[in-house]
């Protein structure tokens, strides 16, 4: 029976992480729109800029397909090369780790070794 509480941490989580990337995309948006910014400090914020919009997609695509997996909720967040996932479940079983871990490794393209899982009932 799904509770309150982790109800809220999955929507906490999904804002904070929607909160973070929008302040970086500010950030980007605002060296885009200066007229002081040299052609390299552009061509690098629309660079972080893809790369931004890039992580929110497949963050997106990642939690959809662990849900399809049969859990009732997911979060993932991409930050310094590495990934967390935060699944809805009672408990996970070693091989429900490995499955989720080689699920992101292998749509993100990443070592699982950058792949954190945890859950939350």
């Amino acid at each position: 029976m799904p509770t309150a509480g982790s109800d809220d941490f999955f929507a906490n989580y999904r804002y904070m992480r929607e909160e973070m990337r929008a302040r970086q995309h500010e950030e980007l948006l605002d060296v885009l729109a200066s007229a002081e910014a040299s052609a390299e400090a552009v061509a690098e914020a629309k660079k972080k800029l893809d790369a931004l919009e890039d992580a929110a997609s497949a963050e997106m695509q990642l939690e959809e397909l662990i849900k399809a997996e049969g859990y009732a909720d997911a979060v993932v967040m991409q930050q310094n090369g590495r990934v967390n996932v935060v699944v809805k479940a009672a408990e996970l079983k070693p091989d429900q780790v490995l499955a989720i871990i080689h699920l992101v490794s292998n749509h993100l393209n990443i070592s699982g070794r950058d792949v954190t899982v945890s859950f939350k009932p």
